[in-house]
């Protein structure tokens, strides 16, 4: 089977679609003129004998600077390091070789194309694709970075696109996007963009970071810092304590109101609220280094991300590595390496990383009250509880503790212990009905600002937490009741729980969970003498009543003391209650301090029960 992608970007461009050729095998090596392509390996003079796995990556451009050199006249091109596309090789072995394909960021001679396309493909393993300037210029400043990139397009917008724009057709494959190619399926997936940790680490551990870092800890002494970084653009920019404003992207008359405007408001907000040595807010708008950038995120206690449109964001994933620090930077900055780390993040919804970031307090930048109260909880908070929202970002795995069991997606996986290999279900082989159910929860999470859609192996979610209360509610109603009607056949159960609808398969459920691990002590011979249940959810309530019907199991000699605790006062099968998150910590910490051995002391007091009664 033919794959029907297009393989001359020029006939896509000019509209002649009615005999486009088949996509070639070989990889283009480049294409200079309208037609005529050449092969990476057309010209090689015999098979290689070493197989070497290979990683072709495609973009917009190539990770490379380019320049003419002064004195030959010639291209001179060197690799772009903080290009993402560049840092990605990391994340393989050094065996993987790496092909780059992508336009370059400067426009090159149609007479000098060949010998440049040549030299990228020997000196750097690139294959540039040269288009016309004007092209180019329509296509990633017209299409892309006014349609495409912007989140929220309007729908009428989105109408208007020819479906030969992308020029590949795709189909849905069990849930994955699917593209025929040559008769086998290449499957596309949508992944969220991530942060080189090496080379953020090797930052912090230059010097010259901690040297700034001193100095902003000195200039700053005895004051709470408050740090954001933000293009300057027209949708983005909340002026905060401290605010590095990144060159803009664009120009013209707007960027350039934008920009006077936010100097007008700093200048105001100093007059206002400054005094004699004092500004509360510093605007930084100058190209900003690397390791000064670093000293920064180290230095401020809040970090906040409040643009009104933006797509993935990273400065919030490199503020929490900044903030965990290194030991090189630790001991620069006099820090004990036990000391917690802590790191507040108050990121806008309208930012594309929000939903990766639980911990961090999410806020409507349009309303201005609601924001200040973010950035106020934020440098109030609790010690222990920033702690904790800086380990749920950093630290999302349990890899330290040894003797952990897991039981996930209502113990459809299970692992006993850090040794042990995952226990799968049988209930979970049958999941063709979660191409049935994601459709219609998308239909409901474009009805319903502030919801989305958790996809997990064996389960789909749809969240509305962050939704208006009323609205979601009722929205969660109506889903409910859609969902029950269409699965009504499918082994599938749905289940209403805290601002969430959860679609499952049948025959799981935390309850089955809870009474398995129990019969598993009990048939090993380590019967249970303690047993406690914590939960906030009503999936939770059968797991309560799980734990509580053991008291009456036969095969238990000796019954367990068991405590089943809700969080949050609320009607539950649960006999006591915590009131939130932060109580279940202070009673995990107590009961780890009871259970540690502690030197047996005679203690010398007296009791008095006189006037007790």
């Amino acid at each position: 089977m033919e794959s029907k992608s297009c393989a001359n970007f020029f006939d896509l461009a000019s509209g002649d679609l009615l005999n486009i050729p088949p996509t070639p095998r070989a990889l283009p090596r480049v294409m200079t003129i309208p037609g005529i392509i050449s092969y990476l390996d057309g010209d090689s003079d015999g098979a290689s004998s070493v197989c070497h796995e290979r990683k072709v990556i495609v973009a917009n451009t190539l990770p490379l600077h380019a320049q003419r050199d002064v004195e030959t006249a010639k291209w001179c091109f060197s690799w772009d390091e903080d290009s993402l596309l560049l840092q990605m090789k990391d994340g393989f072995s050094l065996e993987t070789e790496f092909i780059y394909v992508g336009s370059l960021k400067v426009e090159v001679d149609a007479s000098e194309q060949e010998e440049v396309a040549q030299k990228l493909l020997d000196n750097f393993n690139c294959v540039p694709t040269f288009l016309p300037h004007d092209l180019q210029e329509k296509f990633y400043h017209g299409f892309c970075k006014n349609q495409a990139m912007a989140p929220f397009p309007l729908h009428a917008t989105c109408v208007l696109w020819p479906c030969r724009m992308l020029g590949l057709d795709y189909e849905s494959k069990r849930g994955h996007i699917g593209l025929d190619y040559f008769g086998r399926t290449v499957y596309i997936k949508i992944l969220p963009v991530g942060i080189h940790m090496g080379r953020l680490e090797s930052v912090l551990n230059l010097p010259s970071t901690a040297i700034r870092f001193k100095e902003i800890q000195a200039q700053f002494q005895g004051k709470k810092l408050i740090l954001g970084i933000d293009d300057m653009d027209i949708f983005k920019g909340q002026i905060i304590l401290v605010q590095i404003v990144n060159p803009a992207r664009s120009s013209g008359k707007d960027v350039q109101e934008a920009k006077r405007e936010t100097y007008l408001t700093a200048e105001r907000i100093n007059q206002v609220h400054g005094s004699p040595g004092y500004e509360p807010v510093i605007l930084i708008d100058r190209p900003v280094a690397r390791y000064e950038k670093s000293a920064y995120y180290a230095a401020a206690e809040c970090c906040i991300v409040n643009a009104v449109r933006d797509g993935m964001n990273l400065v919030p994933y490199k503020y929490i590595v900044c903030r965990q620090g290194s030991p090189d930077m630790d001991k620069a900055m006099g820090v004990k390496t036990d000391t917690p780390c802590t790191s507040m993040l108050v990121v806008s919804e309208f930012v594309g990383c929000s939903p990766s970031l639980s911990g961090a307090i999410r806020v409507n930048p349009w309303d201005i009250e609601s924001v200040a109260e973010a950035m106020n909880l934020a440098i109030t908070m609790p010690e222990s509880e920033k702690h904790l929202r800086h380990e749920k970002h950093y630290r999302y795995w349990l890899a330290p503790c040894e003797r952990l069991g897991i039981a996930a997606e209502h113990g459809c996986f299970m692992k006993w212990s850090k040794n042990t290999e995952w226990e799968f279900s049988l209930l979970t082989a049958d999941l063709e009905w979660k191409e049935i159910v994601e459709p219609i929860m998308k239909l409901y999470t474009e009805a319903t600002d502030g919801s989305n859609i958790e996809v997990k192996e064996t389960a789909l979610v749809w969240h509305h937490q962050d939704a208006d209360p009323d609205f979601g509610s009722c929205q969660a109603k109506e889903l409910l009741d859609h969902l029950e009607n269409v699965l009504a056949n499918e082994p599938a159960v749905v289940n209403r729980g805290q601002h969430i609808v959860e679609v499952k398969p049948q025959g799981v459920s935390k309850g089955l969970v809870a009474e398995k691990v129990i019969s598993t002590m009990v048939n090993g011979g380590k019967p249970p003498d303690f047993v406690m249940c914590v939960g906030d959810d009503r999936s939770d309530e059968h797991m309560f009543e799980s734990i509580l019907s053991t008291v009456s199991c036969p095969s238990l000699r000796v019954a367990p003391d068991i405590f089943a605790c809700t969080v949050g006062q609320k009607p539950s099968k649960a006999k006591y209650y915590l009131d939130d998150t932060a109580d279940v910590v202070r009673l995990l910490r107590g009961l780890a301090n009871a259970s540690s051995p502690k030197p047996t002391r005679i203690a010398q007091f007296q009791v008095s029960i006189d006037n007790a009664f």
